[in-house]
Protein backbone atom coordinates (compact mmCIF):
# COMPACT_ATOMS: atom_id res chain seq x y z
CA UNK A 1 0.00 0.00 0.00
CA UNK A 2 1.05 3.60 -0.64
CA UNK A 3 1.34 6.22 2.08
CA UNK A 4 -1.18 9.04 1.80
CA UNK A 5 1.41 11.49 0.49
CA UNK A 6 2.73 9.00 -2.08
CA UNK A 7 6.30 9.19 -0.78
CA UNK A 8 6.55 5.68 0.67
CA UNK A 9 5.40 2.14 -0.14
CA UNK A 10 4.62 -0.58 2.44
CA UNK A 11 6.24 -3.84 1.24
CA UNK A 12 4.76 -6.02 3.98
CA UNK A 13 7.67 -5.50 6.38
CA UNK A 14 8.65 -1.83 6.28
CA UNK A 15 8.06 1.53 4.56
CA UNK A 16 10.43 2.05 1.62
CA UNK A 17 11.07 5.13 -0.50
CA UNK A 18 8.77 5.58 -3.50
CA UNK A 19 11.76 5.33 -5.85
CA UNK A 20 12.35 1.74 -4.62
CA UNK A 21 8.74 0.57 -5.00
CA UNK A 22 8.32 -2.50 -7.27
CA UNK A 23 6.49 -2.20 -10.61
CA UNK A 24 3.41 -3.96 -9.25
CA UNK A 25 2.96 -1.10 -6.77
CA UNK A 26 1.57 1.03 -9.55
CA UNK A 27 1.62 4.80 -9.41
CA UNK A 28 1.51 6.83 -6.17
CA UNK A 29 -1.80 8.44 -5.21
CA UNK A 30 -2.61 11.64 -7.05
CA UNK A 31 -2.58 14.98 -5.28
CA UNK A 32 -5.77 15.82 -3.43
CA UNK A 33 -6.58 19.48 -4.01
CA UNK A 34 -9.10 19.50 -1.18
CA UNK A 35 -6.37 18.83 1.40
CA UNK A 36 -3.62 20.92 -0.10
CA UNK A 37 -1.88 18.16 -2.05
CA UNK A 38 0.17 15.12 -1.16
CA UNK A 39 2.96 17.28 0.24
CA UNK A 40 0.74 18.15 3.21
CA UNK A 41 -0.49 14.59 3.85
CA UNK A 42 0.76 12.70 6.88
CA UNK A 43 3.92 10.71 6.27
CA UNK A 44 3.81 7.45 8.29
CA UNK A 45 7.50 6.78 7.81
CA UNK A 46 8.27 10.09 9.53
CA UNK A 47 6.11 9.35 12.60
CA UNK A 48 8.35 7.82 15.31
CA UNK A 49 5.47 6.29 17.29
CA UNK A 50 4.28 4.30 14.28
CA UNK A 51 7.41 3.81 12.21
CA UNK A 52 7.48 0.60 10.21
CA UNK A 53 3.73 -0.04 10.23
CA UNK A 54 0.92 0.99 7.89
CA UNK A 55 -1.24 3.81 9.13
CA UNK A 56 -4.94 3.22 8.55
CA UNK A 57 -8.23 3.94 10.24
CA UNK A 58 -9.79 1.25 12.41
CA UNK A 59 -12.47 1.28 15.06
CA UNK A 60 -11.16 -1.30 17.52
CA UNK A 61 -8.09 0.65 18.62
CA UNK A 62 -6.51 3.96 17.54
CA UNK A 63 -3.13 2.27 17.06
CA UNK A 64 -1.76 1.29 13.66
CA UNK A 65 -2.29 -2.37 12.79
CA UNK A 66 0.61 -4.79 12.54
CA UNK A 67 0.64 -6.16 8.99
CA UNK A 68 1.92 -9.56 10.16
CA UNK A 69 -1.48 -10.30 11.73
CA UNK A 70 -3.63 -8.98 8.88
CA UNK A 71 -3.00 -11.78 6.39
CA UNK A 72 -6.19 -13.74 7.08
CA UNK A 73 -9.69 -13.35 8.51
CA UNK A 74 -9.59 -16.93 9.82
CA UNK A 75 -7.07 -18.82 11.95
CA UNK A 76 -6.99 -22.10 13.84
CA UNK A 77 -5.59 -22.57 17.34
CA UNK A 78 -4.57 -26.05 18.52
CA UNK A 79 -3.36 -27.09 21.95
CA UNK A 80 -0.10 -29.01 21.77
CA UNK A 81 0.49 -32.42 23.35
CA UNK A 82 2.64 -31.87 26.42
CA UNK A 83 5.54 -34.03 27.53
CA UNK A 84 5.63 -35.39 31.06
CA UNK A 85 8.12 -32.75 32.26
CA UNK A 86 6.48 -29.79 30.55
CA UNK A 87 4.38 -27.35 32.53
CA UNK A 88 1.98 -24.75 31.28
CA UNK A 89 -0.08 -24.93 28.13
CA UNK A 90 1.20 -24.52 24.61
CA UNK A 91 -0.63 -23.73 21.38
CA UNK A 92 0.11 -23.73 17.67
CA UNK A 93 -1.65 -21.18 15.46
CA UNK A 94 -2.36 -22.00 11.82
CA UNK A 95 -3.40 -19.97 8.79
CA UNK A 96 -5.88 -21.54 6.32
CA UNK A 97 -4.37 -24.02 3.87
CA UNK A 98 -0.87 -23.88 5.40
CA UNK A 99 0.43 -27.03 7.08
CA UNK A 100 3.18 -25.39 9.15
CA UNK A 101 2.14 -23.27 12.16
CA UNK A 102 2.28 -19.53 11.66
CA UNK A 103 2.65 -18.90 15.38
CA UNK A 104 3.20 -20.47 18.78
CA UNK A 105 1.96 -19.48 22.24
CA UNK A 106 3.08 -20.59 25.68
CA UNK A 107 1.78 -19.90 29.17
CA UNK A 108 3.76 -21.01 32.19
CA UNK A 109 2.43 -22.88 35.20
CA UNK A 110 -0.40 -20.90 36.75
CA UNK A 111 0.35 -20.81 40.50
CA UNK A 112 -2.60 -19.85 42.72
CA UNK A 113 -2.92 -16.09 43.37
CA UNK A 114 -0.06 -15.26 41.00
CA UNK A 115 -0.28 -13.54 37.62
CA UNK A 116 0.89 -15.62 34.67
CA UNK A 117 1.49 -14.15 31.21
CA UNK A 118 1.00 -15.56 27.71
CA UNK A 119 3.85 -15.14 25.22
CA UNK A 120 3.49 -15.56 21.44
CA UNK A 121 6.32 -16.38 19.03
CA UNK A 122 6.71 -17.06 15.33
CA UNK A 123 7.46 -20.73 16.15
CA UNK A 124 8.25 -23.13 19.00
CA UNK A 125 11.97 -22.20 18.99
CA UNK A 126 10.93 -18.92 20.68
CA UNK A 127 13.43 -16.98 18.60
CA UNK A 128 11.13 -14.11 17.66
CA UNK A 129 8.49 -12.84 20.06
CA UNK A 130 5.39 -11.31 18.49
CA UNK A 131 2.76 -10.69 21.19
CA UNK A 132 2.35 -10.77 24.94
CA UNK A 133 -0.73 -11.01 27.10
CA UNK A 134 0.16 -9.61 30.51
CA UNK A 135 -2.07 -10.54 33.42
CA UNK A 136 -2.69 -7.75 35.94
CA UNK A 137 -3.91 -9.90 38.83
CA UNK A 138 -3.62 -13.48 40.04
CA UNK A 139 -7.19 -14.60 39.46
CA UNK A 140 -8.20 -15.96 36.07
CA UNK A 141 -11.86 -15.96 37.09
CA UNK A 142 -11.78 -12.16 37.49
CA UNK A 143 -8.80 -11.77 35.21
CA UNK A 144 -7.67 -8.60 33.46
CA UNK A 145 -5.23 -9.15 30.59
CA UNK A 146 -3.39 -6.53 28.50
CA UNK A 147 -2.49 -7.41 24.91
CA UNK A 148 0.92 -5.97 23.94
CA UNK A 149 2.54 -5.89 20.49
CA UNK A 150 6.11 -7.06 21.14
CA UNK A 151 7.45 -5.39 17.99
CA UNK A 152 6.82 -1.88 19.28
CA UNK A 153 5.49 -2.20 22.82
CA UNK A 154 2.05 -0.89 21.87
CA UNK A 155 -0.85 -1.67 24.16
CA UNK A 156 -3.46 -3.02 21.73
CA UNK A 157 -6.40 -3.64 24.08
CA UNK A 158 -7.42 -5.14 27.41
CA UNK A 159 -9.52 -8.27 28.01
CA UNK A 160 -11.64 -8.33 31.18
CA UNK A 161 -13.32 -11.55 32.24
CA UNK A 162 -16.77 -10.96 33.75
CA UNK A 163 -17.09 -13.83 36.21
CA UNK A 164 -20.42 -13.04 37.87
CA UNK A 165 -22.06 -11.77 34.68
CA UNK A 166 -20.78 -14.92 32.95
CA UNK A 167 -22.00 -17.45 35.50
CA UNK A 168 -24.63 -18.74 33.08
CA UNK A 169 -23.20 -17.38 29.82
CA UNK A 170 -19.46 -16.76 29.62
CA UNK A 171 -18.53 -13.17 28.89
CA UNK A 172 -15.41 -11.09 28.31
CA UNK A 173 -15.28 -7.33 27.72
CA UNK A 174 -12.64 -5.83 25.43
CA UNK A 175 -11.55 -2.25 26.16
CA UNK A 176 -9.21 0.16 24.41
CA UNK A 177 -6.10 1.76 25.89
CA UNK A 178 -8.23 4.40 27.65
CA UNK A 179 -10.46 1.80 29.27
CA UNK A 180 -13.44 2.46 26.99
CA UNK A 181 -15.53 -0.67 26.39
CA UNK A 182 -15.50 -1.64 22.72
CA UNK A 183 -17.24 -5.00 22.39
CA UNK A 184 -17.73 -8.29 24.20
CA UNK A 185 -16.88 -11.93 23.59
CA UNK A 186 -19.82 -14.00 24.76
CA UNK A 187 -21.01 -17.60 24.65
CA UNK A 188 -23.13 -18.04 21.57
CA UNK A 189 -26.46 -18.88 23.27
CA UNK A 190 -27.82 -18.73 26.81
CA UNK A 191 -29.86 -21.91 26.25
CA UNK A 192 -26.85 -23.84 24.95
CA UNK A 193 -24.74 -22.47 27.76
CA UNK A 194 -27.17 -23.75 30.41
CA UNK A 195 -27.36 -27.14 28.72
CA UNK A 196 -23.55 -27.38 28.69
CA UNK A 197 -23.29 -26.54 32.38
CA UNK A 198 -26.12 -28.56 33.81
CA UNK A 199 -26.96 -31.11 31.14
CA UNK A 200 -23.37 -32.27 30.65
CA UNK A 201 -23.22 -33.66 34.16
CA UNK A 202 -26.30 -35.79 33.59
CA UNK A 203 -25.55 -36.73 30.00
CA UNK A 204 -21.79 -36.33 29.22
CA UNK A 205 -22.10 -36.78 25.40
CA UNK A 206 -24.09 -33.54 25.42
CA UNK A 207 -20.84 -31.62 25.94
CA UNK A 208 -19.48 -33.11 22.72
CA UNK A 209 -22.60 -32.16 20.80
CA UNK A 210 -22.83 -28.66 22.28
CA UNK A 211 -19.18 -27.66 22.11
CA UNK A 212 -18.25 -24.31 23.67
CA UNK A 213 -18.60 -21.60 21.03
CA UNK A 214 -18.37 -17.85 21.57
CA UNK A 215 -19.06 -14.80 19.43
CA UNK A 216 -17.50 -11.38 19.00
CA UNK A 217 -20.54 -9.25 19.80
CA UNK A 218 -21.50 -5.59 20.08
CA UNK A 219 -22.03 -4.30 23.62
CA UNK A 220 -25.80 -4.24 23.16
CA UNK A 221 -25.71 -7.90 22.09
CA UNK A 222 -27.57 -7.19 18.85
CA UNK A 223 -24.87 -7.94 16.28
CA UNK A 224 -22.09 -10.53 15.89
CA UNK A 225 -18.99 -9.85 13.82
CA UNK A 226 -16.82 -12.87 14.50
CA UNK A 227 -16.74 -16.32 16.09
CA UNK A 228 -14.65 -18.54 18.35
CA UNK A 229 -15.75 -22.11 17.61
CA UNK A 230 -14.49 -25.28 19.20
CA UNK A 231 -13.79 -28.08 16.74
CA UNK A 232 -14.45 -31.77 17.32
CA UNK A 233 -11.04 -33.01 18.51
CA UNK A 234 -9.35 -34.90 21.35
CA UNK A 235 -7.21 -31.84 21.98
CA UNK A 236 -8.56 -28.35 22.45
CA UNK A 237 -8.85 -26.93 18.94
CA UNK A 238 -10.57 -23.72 17.90
CA UNK A 239 -11.45 -21.87 14.72
CA UNK A 240 -11.44 -18.08 15.11
CA UNK A 241 -13.11 -15.95 12.44
CA UNK A 242 -13.68 -12.23 11.95
CA UNK A 243 -16.35 -10.85 9.64
CA UNK A 244 -14.95 -7.32 9.49
CA UNK A 245 -11.42 -5.95 8.94
CA UNK A 246 -12.15 -3.42 11.72
CA UNK A 247 -11.34 -6.18 14.22
CA UNK A 248 -7.60 -5.95 14.80
CA UNK A 249 -5.85 -9.13 13.66
CA UNK A 250 -3.74 -9.20 16.83
CA UNK A 251 -6.93 -9.70 18.83
CA UNK A 252 -7.89 -12.55 16.52
CA UNK A 253 -4.57 -14.31 17.25
CA UNK A 254 -4.69 -13.68 21.00
CA UNK A 255 -8.15 -14.99 21.88
CA UNK A 256 -7.52 -18.69 21.14
CA UNK A 257 -5.02 -19.37 23.94
CA UNK A 258 -6.60 -16.74 26.22
CA UNK A 259 -10.18 -18.03 26.11
CA UNK A 260 -9.14 -21.65 26.25
CA UNK A 261 -6.61 -21.32 29.06
CA UNK A 262 -7.68 -18.42 31.28
CA UNK A 263 -11.35 -18.96 30.43
CA UNK A 264 -11.16 -22.54 31.63
CA UNK A 265 -9.60 -21.79 35.03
Amino acid sequence: MWSENGKHWWDGNEWIDASLAPPEAGTPPAQDVTTGGAENAADPAAMPAQAGAPVETQVVTPLAKNAMFETSDQIECKERLRGIFRIGQQYDIFLPGIEQPAGYCHRGFNFPFMACDFTFYTDHTKTQETLQIKQRNGFDSWGTFDLIDSANGQHVCTFQRKFWAGMFQRQWIVTNTEGQELFMIQEDSLVKSLLRRFGGGLFPPLELILRTNMNFRTLDGNADFGAFNRKFSLRDRYEIIRNTPDLDGRILWAVGPLLDNAGGR
